[in-house]
């Protein structure tokens, strides 16, 4: 198997704020922009500011004019939360389902008089 090194080098938190600063995207709060950037790994975190972005005339990728951090911030959030509701609502269908197969494997071998508990 042929080893490519990884060429990106690594990028403290405040200086990809500047990055996104030079295109063109608002802080409302660095510090909190600089936590969450911590946290969150920035490629992850910049999906959620794709949709703020265009293409100027030289091809290079710019924030529209009044997009925040904040914006993209709170889609994550948005995102987050939904991902856990519908984790909380699998959960419970996972649980279902297995007792239900759980019963109907048991009746069906009449298996259920042999557990001790």
């Amino acid at each position: 198997m042929v080893h490519i090194p990884y060429a990106k080098s690594h990028r403290k938190p405040i200086d990809l704020i500047s990055d996104l600063e030079e295109k063109g995207l608002n802080f409302k709060n660095k510090a909190l922009a600089e936590h969450i950037l911590s946290f969150i790994s920035y490629y992850r975190f910049k999906i959620y500011l794709f949709q703020f972005m265009y293409q100027d005339e030289e091809g290079k990728k710019q924030f529209r004019d009044g997009i925040f951090f904040e914006n993209g911030l709170d889609i994550y959030r948005f995102d987050e939360s939904l991902r856990n509701y519908i984790f909380r609502i699998i959960s419970r269908l996972e649980i279902k389902f297995r007792s239900r197969l759980d019963h109907t494997i048991s009746e069906y071998t009449q298996e259920t008089s042999r557990c001790s508990f």
